[in-house]
């Protein structure tokens, strides 16, 4: 039978290195997202901008913080070669690109054109960004929002460490092709 150190050496030395991969490339995608805001009657229309300042291609732009209700993003579109989505649940709206062609988020490139309708008024919301490389970044933006629960957060990071393995995944095998 395996002591305990030794069962536990695997799974620790995995979680090490997928926290060592990320906290290595911290801080070095650059990013601008503008956001504008239009009313439109009982909703407002929110567009959004991503202008990647940094020298890698971005993988995903996710927008935080929304409120948690299926009216905070109705309408959703996104330019061509692009998608956009949004999870009531977690309450995040994520800009990436789309998964059948080769658009990115390349570096000095501004993308416009995301944009969705909501019921709700507009206030700070915060944004991050995961880039080819693994870097990441985050700021302060525009949106429908609301104040998270402590198991948002939880789920917050969950989500985001499966749309990090699938962008690394999705990018080796583009380079593969």
């Amino acid at each position: 039978m395996l002591s305990c150190s030794r069962r536990l050496a695997g799974p620790l030395a995995l979680a090490g290195a997928f926290g060592a991969f990320f906290l290595a490339g911290s801080a070095r995608a650059q990013v601008l997202v503008t956001t504008t805001v239009t009313p439109m009657g009982s909703l407002f229309n929110y567009s959004y901008s991503i202008t990647n300042l940094s020298a890698a291609d971005l993988a995903i732009i996710n927008v935080n913080g929304l409120a948690m209700d299926p009216a905070a993003a109705t309408n959703l579109q996104a330019p061509a070669g692009y998608q956009i989505t949004f999870d009531p649940n977690l309450g995040i709206a994520s800009f990436l690109p789309g998964l059948s062609n080769s658009s990115t988020f390349g570096p000095g490139s501004v993308v416009s054109g995301f944009s969705f309708d909501s019921a709700f008024a507009p206030s700070a919301v915060t944004f991050d960004t995961l880039d080819a490389n693994g870097g990441t970044t985050s700021g302060t933006t525009v949106g429908p929002a609301a104040v998270p629960e402590a198991s948002t957060l939880v789920s917050l990071g969950a989500g985001l460490s499966v749309l990090a393995f699938i962008a690394v995944r999705r990018r080796r095998t583009i380079s593969a092709s």
